[in-house]
Formats: C-alpha cells, sequence, structure tokens
C-alpha cells in the first residue's frame, strides 16, 4: 500500500502508472481508477485513519467538489473522535471523584471483586483495608487529595482505593503474605506523621485502619464489615489493627501464638 501522506490532503493522477501504487496495480487496472484522493485524520491517541476516494477519469469530479467531500468526511471523523473523548471523561468522572482522583464505591466494588476472582482462580491472596477519619467535620476536598495521594504513594498502581463514605476510605490491595498489609498500613501511617502534614486538619486529626483477609473472608461483603470491625476497634485512636477469625490483634505474628 502507498505510504500514508504526510499533509492532511492529497490527490495522485494517472496512478496506473505511479511506481508507488504498483501493488494495487491489479485492483487499479480492473476497475479503471486513474485518479485519488487522499484524507488522513488522527485520533489524538496514536491512530491516523486515512481515507481514499478512487476516480475513473470519464466520470472524475471537479477537484473543488472532490475537495468538500475530503472536508466533511474529515469533519465528520474528527466530530467522532470527540464525541468519543468526552465519553470517555464522563466515563471516568462517573467512576472516580474528580476533586481527588478516588474511586466512587460502587467502582471500588466492581474492580475489587475481579480482584477476588483473580484471586480465587490463582490460589492468591487480598486484604481490604477500611481508614476511618477521626475528624467530625465535613471533609475539605484538598485535604483529601493530599491524603489520597499519600495512599497513592504507598500502594503500587493496580491496588486500589476508594471513597466510600464521608469519613471512611477504603482500599484493595494483592497480597502474597499476611504481614505484607500491616507493611502497607504502617507505611502509610508513618508518611502521614511527616511534618509536611502538619496544617492538614484532616490528617492530623488521625485515622484509624482495619485490616481483613481473603480468603479468609471469601466476599466482598465480609471483607468489608471484618475490616471496618478492626477499624473501630480502636475506637478513634490512631493506628492500625487485623481482624483475624473474628478477633483483633496488633500483628500478624500474633495469629499462631499459643
Amino acid at each position: 500500500m502507498p505510504r500514508v501522506p504526510s499533509c492532511p490532503k492529497r490527490h495522485d493522477v494517472d496512478i496506473q502508472t505511479m511506481s508507488s501504487w504498483k501493488h494495487w496495480q491489479p485492483f487499479l487496472h480492473d476497475h479503471e481508477f486513474t485518479h485519488v484522493s487522499m484524507v488522513s485524520v488522527s485520533d489524538d491517541q496514536g491512530s491516523i485513519y486515512l481515507m481514499l476516494a478512487f476516480q475513473r477519469e470519464r466520470n472524475r469530479l471537479e477537484n473543488e467538489l472532490m475537495m468538500l467531500a475530503l472536508n466533511a468526511y474529515e469533519a465528520w471523523l474528527c466530530a467522532i473522535f470527540e464525541r468519543e473523548k468526552a465519553d470517555q471523561l464522563l466515563l471516568e468522572d462517573s467512576h472516580r471523584d474528580p476533586s481527588t482522583g478516588l474511586l466512587r464505591r460502587y467502582s471500588f466494588e466492581n474492580s475489587f471483586g475481579i480482584v477476588l476472582k483473580d484471586s480465587r482462580r490463582h490460589f492468591q491472596r487480598a486484604a481490604l483495608l477500611s481508614i476511618l477519619l477521626h475528624s467530625s467535620s465535613k471533609v475539605n476536598d484538598a485535604d483529601l487529595k493530599v491524603l489520597a495521594d499519600v495512599m497513592r504513594d504507598t500502594v503500587r498502581d493496580n491496588d486500589l482505593i476508594a471513597h466510600y463514605d464521608e469519613h471512611e476510605l477504603v482500599m484493595g490491595i494483592r497480597i502474597q503474605h499476611l504481614e505484607d498489609a500491616e507493611v502497607v498500613a504502617a507505611k502509610l501511617l508513618k508518611s502521614l506523621s511527616a511534618p509536611a502534614f502538619s496544617k492538614n486538619r484532616l490528617i492530623r486529626s488521625g485515622l484509624s485502619i482495619g485490616i481483613a483477609f481473603y480468603p479468609e473472608h471469601s466476599s466482598l461483603e465480609s471483607l468489608y464489615q471484618a475490616a471496618s470491625f478492626a477499624a473501630h476497634s480502636l475506637k478513634n485512636v490512631t493506628g492500625y489493627r487485623l481482624e483475624f477469625h473474628g478477633e483483633c490483634y496488633e500483628s500478624s505474628a500474633g495469629f499462631y501464638t499459643l
């Protein structure tokens, strides 16, 4: 096939004799095509769409009419790309809080449900963390975004973070060992204790983290209930607790002690 034109629109004449169209010669001769007009349109996502309009010499359109046709095609395709881009932005806004970038509750539940299915299929572990905010005031979006950014820095890109309700966030993470989840919780608390956040009222008020594990809890509902139970067991004291078979522990090291 001929090279994609470097300019958005191009007209080639006598294409049956042009070397750049040699691979198309059987097609061109069979249909008696002698002219071609081309327009290329980028979707701004790394793809280029190319339209070719072949013509016969005996009923060829005037150049002005062909240019109008190419312009109309280009405008139509650009409108489609803009609509797709707008739809994608609306979809992202419906799944995430635009002010913090955190997943909304139903999006988290759908996404973490997939994580649990994968964990079940591949015999892997997962953990759910319930993060209770101690502040009794209305949550400030700017303060919450700072907290969200710290949380994102604490976990991997494919882990999930959501704003569950006004004063609760949740994290869904894949783990290999039980202690991996408490490493995440300890890392988060250490990061939030930095002097840089001393003026953030939401962070300064403190938070409690409850952790529950899959497959000890096989559903999202039971995971959430167990993690929330562990978080509330701290009674508004900053720290974390791990729920394991109905009991709350300060560390996974205590799970199997007599």
